[in-house]
């Protein structure tokens, strides 16, 4: 009889700490599976719409619009206004807005792929 209730509490026990490894292993796989859902950071970029310059009296980026598409080194020939950037991927670049800065954004592939004022 104690052999019998011995082993009740052990399978007992064995099939919660089954149902436990269980729901762990349920939980991992739903969050690896949301994990890979989500896009990387350079697929988003790579995939933004491509915005038109601002075009404002202050901002001279209109007068660069045919750049785009163009091989960075193309801005190397031109007399660029005193407040620009030349912007490659992960180039780190200050925050502060100047609403005159040129900012010539280059992609992965060296061309350049966007041209705003901030």
């Amino acid at each position: 009889m104690k052999k019998r209730l011995l082993c009740g509490i052990v399978c007992k026990e064995g099939i919660m700490v089954l149902q436990n490894i269980a729901k762990v292993c349920l939980l991992t796989s739903v969050f690896f599976v949301l994990g890979a859902c989500q896009e990387d950071q350079d697929t988003v970029q790579k995939n933004a719409v491509r915005e038109t310059p601002a075009i404002s009296p202050q901002c001279p980026a209109g007068d660069y619009i045919d750049l785009i598409g163009e091989k960075s080194d193309a801005l190397k020939a031109l007399e660029l206004p005193k407040l620009h950037r030349i912007i490659h991927p992960n180039t780190i670049v200050t925050a502060d807005y100047i609403e005159t800065r040129v900012n010539f954004l280059i992609n992965e592939a060296g061309l350049i792929d966007n041209i705003k004022c901030y």
